[in-house]
């Protein structure tokens, strides 16, 4: 018998900073958007995390056109549709996002100052069932109709 391991090494630009704080609700997961992230102003950076901060995808944004952000941890089959949104009073860009059938914005997230880029940095928390638990759920589901079909034969 053979033992294998390995290695795994990540490394991170400068202006690499997870922003994500673990969740306590399995169903809460974690976007956040960092304006001027990178060398052009015009730049932003959308990360979704699972509800433990794994990333599961992230986009760099080069407009202010609405854009699909797939994550490997949720269903394909609805991305994330993130637009970058200017709000009167605020100042600057704001995350509004749209996910399930629901629409998150500034009232959805914990904006901050980030000193390095002059920008705000943003956590924005939303209603996510996770991939892997959608599935068990769909497994569990039709092993509980196969049962039922089973106890009336």
């Amino acid at each position: 018998m053979a033992i294998v391991g390995f290695v795994s090494t990540v490394t991170a630009a400068a202006d690499d900073t997870n922003l994500c704080t673990p969740s306590v609700n399995q169903y809460t997961c974690v976007l956040t958007f960092q304006p001027k992230f990178g060398d052009t102003p015009n730049q932003g950076r959308v990360a979704i995390y699972s509800p433990s901060c794994n990333e599961w995808g992230e986009q760099v944004l080069t407009s202010n056109n609405p854009t699909s952000i797939l994550a490997w941890g949720l269903s394909i089959k609805h991305p994330i549709l993130f637009v970058p949104a200017f709000y009167p009073g605020l100042g600057y860009a704001s995350p509004k996002f749209e996910y399930g059938g629901k629409i998150y914005g500034p009232s959805d997230c914990s904006c901050h100052v980030n000193p390095a880029n002059d920008s705000h940095d943003c956590v924005c928390r939303f209603d996510c069932v996770p991939f892997q638990l959608d599935s068990k759920a769909k497994v569990d589901a039709e092993a509980e109709a196969e049962a039922e079909v089973a106890m009336t034969m």
